[in-house]
């Protein structure tokens, strides 16, 4: 293996310790915003502050708070590393062509937009260099090998920069979050907010934009679902329907009394589909 993820309660237990000798050419931090330090390893030293909480790195201190990953990395390594947040999602560009199918536990997608989704389509083969992806997986660093070729998604709404990019008045930027309690989606962000280098974003016209887009896996078990009209279920609407759909299009299955849990639904019954209320 040629990266090694280093944990800060390491750091905080050895002290001081020198970089050189874990053989590395570089040592990464990746702070809270996403951005990330290069430092040289050569004869640098890491010591840890308990009373104020600090990492020193050379002769440069840095607040345990405003860290999320340290690792050493050699230069010479066709890898690009990824770190997945407690969030199990993340967007990622890279300034070489990527080929994630080859990562274990990592989930590739490029996306296109809905008026209130964000579809996402898993990658099968190595995409060119700056390519914006959505990744899902465990939280932890993944290591991503550089791919001799690529060919561009057949589609792919994302953008991605391998430089910060401040946001402008002139298009709606939206960025990987939490939307709720149970969704994550791209979120409309300010003007002027900064897209750290190495991130996937969706730009459009502000005229049309959402608040924000929820994310959508697969193209398979979806519905499309036009024409609706509202009601309130009772027990025969639910028993007769033909097929009974969540409100992102998802196949709802009723239980064994052919009852459904409180809730929406969009229930199917020849041509017809009729949003219903369950009581």
């Amino acid at each position: 293996m040629d990266m090694k993820k280093i944990f800060l309660s390491l750091a905080a237990a050895l002290c001081m310790t020198t970089a050189q000798a874990y053989d590395y050419a570089y040592l990464v931090l990746q702070k809270a915003d996403g951005s990330t330090v290069k430092v040289s390893t050569s004869g640098i030293s890491l010591s840890f502050n308990a009373s104020s909480a600090q990492l020193t790195v050379g002769n440069t201190a840095y607040s345990i708070a405003d860290l999320r990953y340290m690792y050493f990395t050699n230069s010479e390594t066709n890898e690009n590393v990824v770190a997945i947040p407690s969030l199990g999602w993340a967007t990622f560009c890279s300034t070489s062509p990527l080929n994630y199918t080859e990562v274990d536990g990592l989930t590739a997608y490029t996306a296109t937009f809905t008026d209130t989704e964000a579809r996402l389509h898993q990658l099968a083969d190595a995409v060119p260099a700056g390519t914006g992806v959505v990744l899902k997986g465990e939280e932890g660093t993944y290591h991503v090998p550089v791919a001799a070729s690529a060919s561009a998604p057949a589609s792919n709404d994302l953008s991605g920069t391998t430089s910060d990019l401040t946001t402008t008045a002139d298009k709606a930027y939206f960025a990987l979050a939490q939307i709720d309690d149970t969704s994550v989606g791209f979120k409309l962000v300010s003007t002027g907010v900064v897209i750290p280098a190495g991130k996937a974003y969706y730009a459009t016209d502000p005229a049309t934009a959402r608040l924000s887009y929820i994310l959508v896996e697969g193209d398979d078990d979806t519905t499309a679902i036009d024409n609706l009209s509202s009601a309130t279920a009772d027990a025969a609407t639910i028993a007769e329907a033909d097929a009974i759909y969540d409100l992102r299009g998802h196949e709802v299955n009723r239980s064994a009394s052919g009852t459904l849990p409180k809730g929406v639904y969009i229930i199917k019954k020849g041509n017809q589909t009729t949003k219903v209320i369950v009581k």
